[in-house]
């Protein structure tokens, strides 16, 4: 509610310079008290006593459209800061899901990785022959993360074994290959002589007789046994 307007109703030149009229002088200084007070009422709402403005007194609808695109502008970048002390190793979470695939920047030896000590932070690099990526931790010349394992996953459960495939036709048979050499003569067999002597039994007495080659020390002889 604002305060009351002063307007002033008496004149005090119409009276003689003799004559004070103190009735008028007071409703006057009454007026006056009635719109000076309503002032100081709506003042002490948002003024503090040292003359600064009451906490949550300015909301947004309170500002100039210039105002409110000043403050929604970023301003200036601040200096960073130090880095502040390691905290302590919490405990290990639960295996995440399978990312989506990643790949480096870069996929080149060991060796060769200060050739990229210039490129801009977050370039990432991938040593082949070790199997190890490399991030850029800023722009400074060689300022490279700690290699981490990559591109090897776990080992997986051994698969099943597959069907047995059809059996191929059978193949065309080639053409006889050209005869060979002939071979050196070999070693005389076992028999190196023959018992030509006559051989002779005696029948009497008996039903039967057989005979049969026998070899002895490499001779061949004939064996009549009766019976």
């Amino acid at each position: 509610m604002q305060a009351p307007a002063y307007n002033r109703t008496k004149n005090f030149l119409d009276n003689n310079t003799d004559r004070t009229d103190h009735g008028a002088i007071n409703a006057e200084f009454d007026k006056v008290a009635v719109s000076v007070n309503g002032l100081r009422d709506n003042l002490a709402l948002v003024q503090k006593d040292d003359g600064t403005l009451k906490e949550a007194i300015v909301g947004i609808d309170h500002l100039t459209p210039a105002a409110v695109a000043a403050l929604a502008s970023p301003g200036p970048q601040g200096v960073q800061g130090p880095v502040g002390p390691a905290g302590v190793q919490g405990a290990q979470g639960t295996k995440g899901d399978v990312g989506a695939s990643f790949v480096a920047d870069i996929k080149d030896i060991a060796a060769n990785k200060p050739l990229y000590n210039a490129q801009p932070k977050g370039f990432s690099f991938f040593a082949m022959d070790t199997g190890l990526l490399y991030f850029k931790l800023s722009d400074a010349n060689g300022n490279w993360s700690t290699g981490i394992s990559f591109g090897k996953g776990d080992k997986g459960d051994k698969g099943d074994t597959g069907a047995t495939g059809t059996q191929g036709p059978q193949g065309i048979q080639g053409l006889q290959g050209i005869q060979g050499v002939k071979g050196d003569k070999g070693n005389d067999g076992l028999i190196t002589g023959v018992d030509v002597a006559l051989k002779t039994a005696n029948l009497t007495g008996r039903t039967s007789i057989s005979a049969r080659l026998v070899i002895s020390n490499g001779q061949l002889s004939i064996l009549l046994v009766t019976a």
